[in-house]
């Protein structure tokens, strides 16, 4: 795999690459702990670099794959926050697969996915998530 780590202003609570030749976007989320309070922040902040990195005008011509195993859990407030954002940006690529790390974690994403109009699923296996994202077409670029 040809994963290029790209800088953005977030880096402590995710890792973004991509890998061009594959039409893949990854963003690898950390341990970190992001509060209500830095949420807003945050999220600004990862919209813009993204804006930046992969254009919303673009964003159909790349698969999604967030990892989001190492991520702490967060609270109902901060998880409807989170998702009330990050959700709709995520829906902008051509399919999301996210890695989620237990079997109870999983079935709640499936449920929370469901309604999406992007194509999206949730799996424990990056390489299982990542043979998923590559039969999906994208846009061409």
């Amino acid at each position: 795999m040809a994963w290029t780590p790209v800088a953005h202003s977030n880096s402590e609570y995710m890792d973004l690459s991509l890998d061009r030749d594959r039409g893949l976007a990854r963003m690898r989320r950390s341990d970190r702990s992001i509060t209500l309070g830095t949420a807003p922040l945050v999220i600004q902040r990862f919209v813009q670099d993204l804006e930046r990195l992969i254009p919303s005008t673009t964003r159909r011509s790349f698969r999604l794959l967030v990892d989001s195993r190492e991520a702490p859990r967060a609270d109902p407030e901060l998880e409807s926050t989170l998702s009330g954002q990050m959700n709709p940006l995520m829906m902008q690529f051509a399919c999301v697969a996210i890695l989620i790390k237990t079997p109870i974690g999983i079935l709640q994403m499936r449920r929370l996915l469901r309604g999406w109009g992007t194509p999206a699923d949730v799996f424990s296996d990056e390489a299982e998530a990542i043979i998923w994202l590559l039969r999906n077409p994208i846009a061409a670029p």
